[in-house]
Protein backbone atom coordinates (compact mmCIF):
# COMPACT_ATOMS: atom_id res chain seq x y z
CA UNK A 1 0.00 0.00 0.00
CA UNK A 2 1.15 3.39 -1.35
CA UNK A 3 -0.08 6.94 -0.51
CA UNK A 4 -1.07 8.82 -3.59
CA UNK A 5 -0.18 12.09 -2.28
CA UNK A 6 3.78 10.83 -2.29
CA UNK A 7 5.19 11.53 -5.59
CA UNK A 8 5.52 8.08 -7.01
CA UNK A 9 9.01 8.05 -7.88
CA UNK A 10 10.01 8.04 -4.48
CA UNK A 11 8.37 4.56 -3.92
CA UNK A 12 9.88 3.12 -6.79
CA UNK A 13 13.30 4.05 -4.99
CA UNK A 14 12.10 2.24 -1.87
CA UNK A 15 12.34 -1.86 -1.31
CA UNK A 16 8.54 -3.51 -1.27
CA UNK A 17 7.74 -5.94 1.25
CA UNK A 18 8.08 -9.43 -0.24
CA UNK A 19 5.46 -10.59 -1.98
CA UNK A 20 2.62 -11.94 0.65
CA UNK A 21 3.95 -10.24 3.34
CA UNK A 22 1.05 -8.18 5.58
CA UNK A 23 3.72 -5.68 7.15
CA UNK A 24 2.85 -1.89 6.30
CA UNK A 25 5.57 -1.06 3.45
CA UNK A 26 6.79 2.02 6.11
CA UNK A 27 7.21 -0.57 8.85
CA UNK A 28 9.17 -2.71 6.12
CA UNK A 29 11.26 -0.01 5.59
CA UNK A 30 12.44 1.27 9.10
CA UNK A 31 13.02 -2.39 9.75
CA UNK A 32 15.48 -2.73 7.28
CA UNK A 33 17.41 0.48 8.98
CA UNK A 34 20.89 -0.19 10.40
CA UNK A 35 20.70 -0.45 14.48
CA UNK A 36 24.83 0.56 15.06
CA UNK A 37 25.93 4.17 14.72
CA UNK A 38 28.34 3.43 12.88
CA UNK A 39 26.45 1.61 9.84
CA UNK A 40 26.57 3.45 6.97
CA UNK A 41 23.17 4.60 5.74
CA UNK A 42 21.07 2.30 2.82
CA UNK A 43 20.46 3.41 -0.04
CA UNK A 44 17.00 3.91 0.18
CA UNK A 45 17.49 6.13 2.99
CA UNK A 46 17.12 9.74 1.37
CA UNK A 47 13.76 8.20 -0.74
CA UNK A 48 12.74 7.17 2.72
CA UNK A 49 13.09 10.04 4.56
CA UNK A 50 11.67 12.15 1.87
CA UNK A 51 8.51 10.11 1.85
CA UNK A 52 7.90 10.64 5.45
CA UNK A 53 8.67 14.09 5.09
CA UNK A 54 6.01 13.88 2.66
CA UNK A 55 3.65 12.65 5.46
CA UNK A 56 4.33 15.04 7.60
CA UNK A 57 2.87 17.93 5.46
CA UNK A 58 0.15 15.79 4.78
CA UNK A 59 -0.89 15.63 8.54
CA UNK A 60 0.85 19.00 9.38
CA UNK A 61 -0.01 21.35 6.52
CA UNK A 62 0.10 24.69 8.30
CA UNK A 63 3.87 23.60 9.27
CA UNK A 64 6.80 26.42 8.23
CA UNK A 65 8.86 24.01 5.66
CA UNK A 66 10.53 26.60 4.01
CA UNK A 67 13.67 25.63 5.91
CA UNK A 68 13.68 22.27 5.92
CA UNK A 69 17.22 20.55 5.08
CA UNK A 70 17.09 17.69 2.70
CA UNK A 71 15.48 14.88 4.17
CA UNK A 72 18.14 12.05 5.46
CA UNK A 73 21.10 14.16 3.43
CA UNK A 74 23.46 14.47 6.44
CA UNK A 75 23.57 10.69 7.23
CA UNK A 76 23.77 10.12 3.55
CA UNK A 77 27.15 12.40 2.95
CA UNK A 78 28.60 10.90 5.78
CA UNK A 79 28.10 7.44 4.70
CA UNK A 80 29.47 8.46 1.26
CA UNK A 81 32.52 10.05 3.00
CA UNK A 82 33.27 8.00 5.58
CA UNK A 83 33.30 4.85 2.04
CA UNK A 84 36.39 7.08 0.50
Amino acid sequence: MVCPQVPSALWCCVPFPPAGSTELHIDYLLSLLPVSPSARCPPFWVSLCTILWHFDRLCNPDGDYTNDPSPGLLWHERSLSSSR
